[in-house]
């Protein structure tokens, strides 16, 4: 994954997946749908010249932003099968991660994968945090011609050009292949080539995505089933980097999704919320804070 220094998040553990070769196979299908978000916030502009942002708008699959973190160190005290056998004392495991990002204007991936040391592999709670940890996502983004008029063809959208990327369609690789098409795009990934005051300017308030559809188009889950829909709502914003321990960056973006509540989101392979830190000096991710599944918080910088 390798852009001009602004995009970030992937991990070790997707298969086939990337802005330049992103799956178009018949489980996609172009949205006809228009969005119905709401919350529109005053804009000075509808439409804007990508170039502005630091977008290469003649080549829209070259990488913008390429990016490999190493997720802070979780430790877990674990006693484990065998140790119930022997009756040893409890272990404690560290479990160490990567993640991997890529975007473009036309694509944005993320993957992330973990390790455990010692690797109780006979611990079912080693097993389940090990899953736990893990992140992969395959988004397909709003096409460059669109983008350049977001805030007229989805006013959800108004004044939003230069950070977040609007997705409108979304893989899940982590376990179970599971693909979402989105009634209207929704904020998934940022790219880090504009500069600070164009960030703020953008997200100076909350922006809210409300009566979001998400409909599966396809699903390697039993208990997900081709063809339902669920409704939710994503907020963006910036938070204060220093409420970030660790954090590495100048400027702090948060998106928030809730589809049904926490445990329904992360079934659908969403995160409940990711935080995307910016080095608005060098133009790259700084650091991500992700939080899916059963860990809480993890840091990866």
């Amino acid at each position: 994954m390798s852009f001009h220094k602004g995009i970030i998040v992937v991990i070790a553990l997707l298969p086939s997946c990337g802005p330049k070769g992103f799956d178009s196979g018949s489980d996609f299908k172009p949205s006809t749908r228009t969005d119905t978000g709401d919350v529109v916030p005053p804009a000075a502009e509808t439409s804007l010249d990508l170039t502005t942002c630091g977008y290469d708008v003649e080549k829209p699959a070259s990488l913008a932003i390429s990016r490999r973190l190493t997720m802070e160190p979780v430790k877990k005290t674990i006693k484990g099968i065998l140790g119930d056998i022997l009756g040893l004392p409890p272990t404690e495991v560290t479990f160490n991660g990567t993640m991997v990002i890529e975007g473009s204007l036309t694509g944005y991936v993320l993957s992330s994968g973990t390790t455990a040391t010692p690797n109780l592999t006979n611990s079912v709670e080693v097993t389940d945090t090990l899953k736990n940890l893990r992140s992969g996502a395959d988004a397909k983004l709003l096409d460059v011609g669109t983008r350049a008029r977001i805030g007229e063809v989805h006013p959800a959208w108004a004044g939003l050009y230069c950070v977040l990327q609007p997705a409108t369609q979304f893989v899940s690789n982590i376990d179970k292949r599971i693909v979402l098409d989105f009634s209207q795009p929704i904020p998934y990934g940022v790219l880090t080539l504009a500069d600070l005051e164009r960030i703020k300017s953008e997200l100076r308030s909350k922006r809210s995505f409300t009566k979001v559809t998400a409909e599966v188009v396809s699903s390697d889950d039993p208990s997900i089933v081709a063809g339902s829909k669920i409704e939710g709502t994503i907020t963006a914003g910036l938070v204060p980097v220093a409420s970030i321990p660790g954090a590495v960056g100048d400027v702090a973006v948060s998106i928030t999704y809730d589809f049904g509540g926490p445990e329904s989101t992360v079934k659908l392979g969403l995160p409940t919320s990711m935080v995307w830190i910016i080095n608005t000096t060098e133009k790259t991710l700084g650091s991500v804070q992700l939080t899916s599944q059963t860990e809480g918080a993890l840091l990866f910088k």
